[in-house]
C-alpha cells in the first residue's frame, strides 16, 4: 500500500525532482520522513510526469520501510567500536585511540554506504504521479 501527498517540487534536475512535504497530523505515528522540529521537509523523488519548480504535485510514497536499518546505524558502529577496544585491550593507549577512531569511521562510512544505495533502489523513493497545479511564476531551479 502506498501513501498519496500533495508536495510542492523545489527543483527539477533530469528524471528527478527535490520535493517540499508538509507535515501533517496523520504524519505523527509514522516516522518514515523523520520530520525533526521543522514542519517541512525536502526529498528526492522520481518523475513519472513533467513537471517544474513551483509546481504542486501529487506523490506516491512508498510505505515500505527498510527493516533492519536500525542495525546498520547504530549496532554495526557500536559493535566495531567495541571489537576494536576489545582488540587492543592491551595494547598502548594512542594505538586504542586510533582503533576506537577507525573503527567508528568505519561504521560511519558503512552506514553512508548504504544510506546511498538504499536512497537509490526505486521501491524506497517517492514518485512524482501527476501535476495538480503548474507555477510558472516560481523563480527556483529548472533543468
Amino acid at each position: 500500500m502506498h501513501i498519496i501527498e500533495e508536495c510542492n517540487v523545489i527543483k527539477v534536475k533530469g528524471d528527478y525532482a527535490i520535493i517540499e512535504l508538509t507535515r501533517k497530523p496523520e504524519c505523527e505515528g509514522c516516522k518514515a520522513c523523520a520530520f525533526n522540529r521543522r514542519n517541512t521537509i525536502r526529498m528526492t523523488a522520481k518523475c513519472e510526469t513533467s513537471c517544474l519548480a513551483g509546481d504542486k504535485v501529487m506523490v506516491e510514497m512508498p510505505e515500505k520501510s527498510v527493516k533492519g536499518s536500525w542495525l546498520i546505524l547504530f549496532v554495526v558502529p557500536l559493535v566495531l567500536l567495541l571489537a576494536a577496544v576489545l582488540i587492543t585491550a592491551s595494547s598502548v593507549w594512542y594505538i586504542q585511540l586510533v582503533s576506537i577512531v577507525a573503527a567508528l569511521l568505519l561504521g560511519l562510512c558503512g552506514a553512508m554506504l548504504c544510506d546511498f544505495a538504499i536512497r537509490r533502489h526505486s521501491k524506497f523513493i517517492p514518485t512524482i504521479k501527476n501535476v495538480v497545479e503548474e507555477n510558472k511564476k516560481f523563480l527556483g531551479e529548472n533543468q
